[in-house]
């Protein structure tokens, strides 16, 4: 590695040919000794940014690593940013020695470049072209197994640097094993691989009976269930009744459809001759096993035979007597297999060799579907053949993840905005292209170099010079050639491919210019008059770069646009941030069930929903009616949006306000002064200066706590906490605070009765509740992993422990060390996280925050032993006071690690554990919200007036 002499003189290179190149450019005016010096101290900068190795190597992968290696290679695709300072040669992807080239380098990120600005207040010359993104070889592992992967650079002068992006293995013991046949028999046997999650369960109940009817008599059906709630699960459970011909495994965690239909598939026997794929909600006609089987048998070569089908609403009216109503069938030319797959999964049977080649699945990259990679692999091993007419009913309706109608609806229905604006056709076009690009262009060379890394070589000269080709799109000319041969080919045969040759090819062309356009792009100027970098991306060219203390400031706390209107009713006004349906947690359950508490009382109440970006979907109150809480309530509920144009928000003199977070306070305090209240009610669920870094966040938070207003305390700990400090309504003393101030303890997600019993199980859990993202610092989910990693160092987790992590806004793998890893699940419906909680046997839930925190608390009350953290007031007595499976010790990763020890020692205990789950705490919204508490709130309101 060069010493920091030659890293200086190595980072100075690239900004004198900049400034060389702006020679050539009118009115600009080159400066290389300035340049060479303000390089030479960026380059020095550089070398601090956080994240960043021993050899000032910053690098960030946001594409997520596989899951897992199997026993077949694959593709995977890869890519970030990142920034060095050196002058690199090339760049590579190194996997267990296996090295893949990245040519996608130097790519615009606009992003990045403004993030390490606002972060350090410099620029390096190279953050606004640092990304990249590349396709990377995974090989085939044994079990136990695993592989290093790095990122290497060769530098010029000679020499390369390492940086260690991640390690992958391959688990000892499979998740899931085929399941054994109930009789063997020398006659065809086949399987059915039914994927279901949360069924509608008069279709499920059609599906199955249509599967007892068949004619062709030796079948069993595996189902793979992806982690249905408890319920619906129960219920499939009573239709499918004792028949031992179904067999089903439930999956501990959501999968997606994708990944669920490949483990139904890992699930066949190895006994079955044939396996069928099978939906969840459609209608089979009796002679449809029957009929594919004898296709296959007239046509020795082809793996698998599909069929027309029927398509049919949700109550069996027909919608189309076929399938191919927009478009052609297709199953000979392999081309327009990868380009317009004409091959539905639940109208398939397959050869079982077709089913062993096809697994595992590779990565899913984009939109990927599982029928289409069985169909290239079948089609790549022999064929494929149809039977010309509708052997089941495709039933379309609203739950469909896609179907018949869906995919051109989609087509339709896209609109290519930026930040929630509509650009000139011009730009929309560029950044379809981009999608597509990523979306199909990356998958769709992915799949062929699947099938070229993991099949025997092909025997069809056609499908053999097609899977060539799709695997070189990117490299090659004459791949290049051959899909703008086809594509001119398809003018005037829309039918056929449905353009998507073209589009292909276009985004291929926008991948080049992107690349092209990269290279001449002058350094950005660090006052904030950026160019636009991103080919297609709309930037606002700005001669003024707010801070960002100002811009939250001034987006949170700017002022409404409302008048006082005495027409209007008299209404009691929640101020919430907004409905966030998709991302709908603990917090916001509680201001739900606070509003339906009091709707129910009787008082008008309209939520007033402040930030800015955040749609209101129509259907809010179906969408969340299914929580804890809100089965009623909520049909009375007002609800408007604020900061729209031309369109003030009108209030009642006669109206009350309740405040539900720091900067909604401000907004509350703003109402009341208009309308001439003495203050507002505020619903006080964390002390939010805790939220931020100690500075002008804080401070701006701490300030509502000042203002006129009653309080209602989410939890008794978080009132203790101001009574202690003097805050808020306690500033006057401990008696006048209790005077003006309730609490309540927001409801816990029930998870059912624990026993003994139902603790047993041979695979252990951890559950870590990890959040992230950067508003949940409080959170600590570094130090967390630190305390996890110790653990693990230090040989505390035997090999049956499985280590997942719930609370991140999206789900992604973090590797632990020691062939270790941590999934991380997205947030889910509130049935699907209880069945997580069920599924666990150590919690570790950290928070710096005076109150226990919910999630510590649900997983203690799932009996798991739980390792959380004591802050101020919030004691190691206390928290064993709700519950002994709690395990409070200091927020240090020394500490969280031997109480991981401890934790795990003790999970054995099942009955310790089942005693614990009977935490002190409320697990329904009656009790959490009882009618004396809603008088003291009248009271509190009335008192305001």
């Amino acid at each position: 590695m060069a010493d920091p002499v030659e890293r200086l003189r190595l980072g100075i290179q690239p900004l004198v040919r900049r400034n060389l190149w702006r020679v050539r450019q009118p009115g600009r005016r080159p400066s290389l000794v300035a340049g060479a010096a303000v390089s030479a101290a960026r380059t020095v900068r550089q070398l601090s940014y956080g994240g960043v190795d021993g050899d000032g190597v910053a690098v960030e992968v946001e594409t997520p690593l596989p899951a897992e290696l199997g026993d077949r290679s694959m593709p995977f695709f890869i890519g970030g940013w990142y920034l060095v300072p050196m002058v690199v040669r090339s760049v590579e992807i190194d996997v267990g020695g296996v090295r893949s080239p990245v040519r996608a380098t130097g790519q615009p990120r606009q992003d990045v470049h403004l993030r390490l600005y606002d972060r350090y207040r410099h620029v390096s010359g190279r953050e606004h072209l640092s990304g990249f993104w590349a396709t990377a070889t995974l090989p085939a592992a044994l079990p136990g197994e695993c592989v290093d992967i790095d990122m290497v650079w060769r530098v010029v002068g000679g020499g390369e640097v390492r940086h260690r992006l991640g390690t992958i293995a391959r688990p000892a013991t499979p998740d899931v094993t085929p399941v054994p046949w109930p009789q063997v028999t020398d006659a065809p046997a086949v399987a059915v691989a039914m994927a279901t999650y949360d069924p509608d369960l008069d279709l499920f109940e059609t599906q199955v009976q249509s599967i007892r009817d068949q004619d062709f008599t030796n079948w069993i059906c595996v189902i793979s269930d992806d982690a249905s709630p408890p319920v619906t699960f129960d219920a499939m459970m009573d239709v499918l009744g004792d028949d031992p011909r179904f067999v089903v495994a439930r999956s501990g965690n959501r999968r997606g459809f994708y990944r669920n239909f490949e483990r139904a598939l890992r699930l066949v026997p190895t006994t079955a001759t044939h396996v069928a794929l099978c939906d969840q909600d459609d209608r089979w006609y009796p002679d449809k096993l029957c009929t594919l089987v004898e296709a296959l048998d007239a046509d020795p070569e082809a793996q698998l035979a599909y069929a027309d089908m029927r398509i049919v609403d949700g109550d069996g009216a027909e919608r189309s007597a076929t399938f191919w109503t927009d478009r052609d069938n297709n199953w000979s030319d392999p081309a327009l297999l990868f380009f317009a797959n004409t091959v539905t999964g639940a109208a398939s049977l397959l050869r079982s060799e077709a089913v062993t080649a096809a697994l595992p699945f590779p990565p899913q990259i984009g939109g990927q579907y599982h029928d289409q990679w069985l169909a290239l692999v079948a089609k790549s091993l022999g064929g494929l053949t149809y039977v010309d007419r509708p052997l089941h009913d495709y039933v379309q309706h609203s739950s469909n993840v896609i179907g018949h109608f869906g995919r051109a609806q989609m087509r339709r229905d896209q609109r290519w905005r930026v930040g929630g604006q509509r650009h000139p056709a011009g730009v929309r076009t560029l950044q379809r292209l981009a999608h597509h690009y990523f979306f199909d262009v990356v998958r769709l060379q992915a799949l062929a170099q699947a099938i070229e890394l993991r099949l025997p070589p092909i025997a069809d000269a056609e499908t053999a010079r097609t899977v060539h080709h799709m695997a070189r799109l990117e490299t090659s000319a004459a791949a290049r050639g051959w899909l703008a041969a086809r594509t001119a080919a398809s003018v005037g045969r829309h039918r056929r491919g449905l353009g998507a040759q073209g589009l292909l090819l276009r985004s291929l062309s926008w991948s080049i210019a992107n690349r092209v356009y990269a290279r001449t792009q002058p350094l950005p100027i660090a006052d904030g008059r950026h160019s636009q970098y991103v080919l297609g991306d709309v930037v606002e060219n700005t001669t003024e770069r707010r801070a960002p203390v100002e811009s939250l400031l001034s987006e949170k706390t700017q002022p409404l646009d409302f008048v006082v209107d005495q027409t209007q009713p008299r209404r009691l006004n929640l101020m919430v941030p907004g409905i966030d349906v998709d991302h709908f947690f603990g917090g916001y359950i509680g201001k739900m069930n606070l509003a339906a508490r009091l709707a129910e009382r009787g008082h008008r109440v309209r939520l007033v929903c402040l930030d800015r970006g955040l749609d209101i979907p129509a259907d809010w109150r179906e969408r969340i009616a299914d929580y804890d809480g809100l089965h009623s309530g909520l049909e009375d509920i007002d609800i408007v949006a604020a900061h729209q144009p031309g369109a003030p928000i009108r209030f009642s003199p006669d109206d009350d306000v309740v405040a539900t977070t720091w900067w909604t306070a401000y907004h509350a305090e703003a109402v009341v002064q208009a309308i001439g209240r003495s203050g507002f009610l505020y619903l006080i669920q964390e002390y939010e200066p805790l939220t931020f870094a100690h500075g002008a966040y804080s401070a701006a938070a701490e300030q509502t706590y000042r203002f006129t207003h009653r309080a209602l305390f989410s939890t008794e700990y978080l009132q203790r906490h101001f009574r202690q400090g003097g805050i808020g309504v306690y500033q006057a003393g401990a008696s006048e605070g209790d005077a003006n101030s309730a609490w309540f303890n927001n409801a816990i997600t029930d998870v059912g009765p624990v026993d003994s019993h139902g603790l047993q199980r041979s695979t252990r859990r951890l559950l870590f509740y990890a959040r992230p993202e950067p508003h949940a610092a409080r959170n600590m989910y570094e130090l967390g992993l630190m305390a996890l990693q110790r653990a693990i160092d230090a040989g505390t987790f035997g090999p049956e422990w499985e280590f997942h992590g719930c609370g991140a806004q999206t789900g992604e793998q973090i590797v632990l060390g020691k062939g270790r890893t941590l999934v991380l699940h997205p947030r889910s419906g509130q049935s699907d996280y209880a069945a997580l909680l069920r599924s666990c046997d150590v919690g570790l839930s950290l928070m710096q925050t005076p109150h226990p925190s919910l999630p510590p608390v649900e997983m203690a009350s799932a009996g798991m032993r739980v390792v959380t953290n004591t802050y101020g007031t919030k004691t190691a007595e206390l928290l064993r006071s709700i519950s002994p499976n709690l395990l409070a010790v200091a927020p240090t990763a020394e500490a969280v690690g031997y109480a991981l020890a401890d934790a795990v020692k003790s999970a054995d205990d099942l009955d310790q554990r089942a005693r614990g789950a009977q935490v002190a705490w409320s697990r329904d919204w009656a009790t959490s919200l009882p009618a004396e508490l809603i008088d003291r709130l009248d009271g509190f309101i009335e008192d305001l007036r």
